[in-house]
């Protein structure tokens, strides 16, 4: 029986991303590799990177927390958009994205709110 390990801890998600966007920007070698070769580069080096309090992680699991993390940051992207749109005179950056957040908050996939301020 497979146990599940403990969620990702907000350095994890800072590593994990910052490992992600250097494969993922890699103008050499991000063209030409396949899914399978990309999500074993980023698990690689997040397993050569990480600190060593922190959970072993396989490759599909790393792979769902980023499928998380972009789909959330979609969403806001999407809800910041619609803010600026209307965005009221004198709003500054930071109402547009504190009233982003709140339009997030709505979506009923997203309950617990906008999570990935860390990231």
């Amino acid at each position: 029986m497979l146990l599940r390990s403990a969620g990702y801890t907000q350095e994890e998600d800072k590593f994990l991303c910052q490992i992600y966007m250097e494969i993922s920007h890699d103008p050499i070698t991000s063209v030409y590799q396949t899914s399978d070769q990309f999500w074993s580069r980023v698990a690689y080096a997040y397993e050569a990177g990480k600190n060593a309090s922190w959970n072993e992680r396989t490759k599909k699991s790393i792979h769902c927390r980023i499928q998380t993390i972009e789909k959330a940051t979609k969403k806001l992207h999407a809800c910041l958009k619609q803010c600026e749109s209307r965005r009221p005179s004198g709003a500054s950056n930071d109402d547009i994205f504190e009233q982003a957040k709140l339009m997030f908050v709505h979506d009923p996939k997203y309950k617990g709110g906008w999570k990935f301020d860390h990231v």
